[in-house]
């Protein structure tokens, strides 16, 4: 049986450079995120930094109770583990977005703790999130909170392109040190690399926080408010409802537009009905005054048709007598 060759596992270094390369190529833009390449970059970056950190432990490279002057200048750059992990796990496009924004919080807060711990930066790394947290609406009541938090985030911009000036200048300089000066010029690089990804960090956790409070209102609006009360063990309220419109038939649909269905102004009889029932079958006398009124307009109308007709006749002689024009002879000759 063949042994295994040792010499073809990876090197620590190896891993670390291989996931710090990936974490360069997200950055730039190089690739979309929506190709398969940049989602493989991704996936061996972490990899790589995982198995990387894993080998850290192994060795017991970093403990609690040294200084970071204690530390070899080749190792300063294993600091960043936690910091490259988190930045490459919030790059993540599939999978559920919540459990990868958690996760890349450990991360960061992980780092930050270890460079607290080794007073390479004098700010407490933020608490742990409690679930539910609102933090952004806290801010939006508070004005002091919210300006302070303003300020933090202006000093923080200005620090970080401070920074981006000091390693590039620390990096030129690297380009045409001589090997005398070269290890303390890596080492005061590698220090500057460190403070720039603790303010990156720090960032990346207030945006983490903003993004969860975020989806969690989301999923709390998509639930509603009944299920989130009974998750939290409480009674969901009774529901808010309108009465149902009554069901109607169809017939009494067209009675109802007609005679006004749901109200008492359906007819109960005919007019025959009612008229019988007031008068007991017999019509009710007329008024004399009424039939003295008829007659008259009967007479009236009957002596208008007769002076009418009078005046046609009387005409159609006048123009069998008189032809048309006859008694017009002015300006004839």
């Amino acid at each position: 049986m063949a042994k295994m060759d040792v010499s073809d596992e990876p090197t620590l270094r190896q891993l670390f450079e291989a996931g710090w390369e990936a974490q360069r190529k997200t950055e730039s833009g190089e690739l979309s995120s929506n190709t398969q390449d940049y989602k493989v970059l991704v996936c061996d970056g972490v990899s790589s930094l995982e198995r990387a950190t894993r080998l850290v432990n192994q060795l017991s490279l970093f403990s609690g109770n040294e200084a970071v002057e204690e530390l070899p200048t080749s190792d300063l750059r294993y600091l960043l583990l936690p910091a490259l992990l988190g930045d490459l796990t919030l790059q993540h496009n599939d999978g559920e977005r919540l459990e990868c924004l958690s996760r890349a919080r450990v991360y960061f807060v992980d780092y930050l703790q270890r460079c607290k711990s080794y007073s390479i930066t004098q700010q407490d790394p933020p608490t742990k999130r409690e679930a539910g947290a609102s933090s952004v609406s806290q801010k939006g009541q508070n004005y002091e909170q919210a300006s302070s938090d303003r300020a933090t985030k202006i000093a923080r911009l200005r620090a970080k392109k401070e920074m981006e000036k000091k390693i590039q200048g620390l990096a030129d300089r690297l380009k045409v040190s001589s090997s005398e000066d070269s290890d303390d010029l890596l080492r005061e690089h590698l220090l500057a690399v460190l403070q720039y990804w603790v303010i990156k960090c720090q960032e990346g956790v207030v945006s983490i926080d903003q993004e969860i409070e975020l989806l969690e209102g989301m999923a709390q609006m998509r639930d509603g408010p009944g299920r989130v009360a009974m998750q939290q063990g409480a009674k969901p309220p009774p529901p808010n409802r309108r009465p149902n419109p009554p069901i109607v038939i169809t017939r009494d649909m067209i009675q109802g537009k007609v005679f006004g269905g749901g109200y008492p102004s359906l007819p109960s009889m005919s007019v025959e009905e009612w008229f019988d029932e007031q008068y007991g079958g017999t019509r009710p006398p007329v008024p004399k005054s009424r039939v003295e009124g008829e007659e008259e307009e009967e007479e009236e109308e009957k002596e208008e048709t007769e002076e009418s007709l009078k005046q046609a006749r009387d005409f159609d002689e006048h123009k069998d007598s008189n032809r048309r024009g006859c008694g017009n002879r002015k300006n004839m000759g």
